[in-house]
């Protein structure tokens, strides 16, 4: 399906098949791909920050169950 359309629905339970991450191991966010030195600044905060809290947590609950 990815090759013939360009996306798929529930990819997320499929990344890493194609990180080689393993069974168990968090998926990539985008705060993954920053280095360690890196300023962050936020304009629309009341739109962005919920949606990097949002990432944070969802990550955070995936390693819980």
């Amino acid at each position: 399906m990815m090759n013939e359309l360009g996306y798929c629905n529930g990819i997320e339970n499929y990344t890493r098949y194609m990180t080689g991450k393993k069974k168990g191991e968090p998926p990539y966010t985008l705060l993954d791909f920053f280095g360690d030195d890196w300023l962050l600044v936020v304009d629309e905060s009341h739109v962005t920050l919920p949606q990097i809290r949002g990432m944070y947590e969802g990550d955070h609950n995936r390693k819980q169950t």
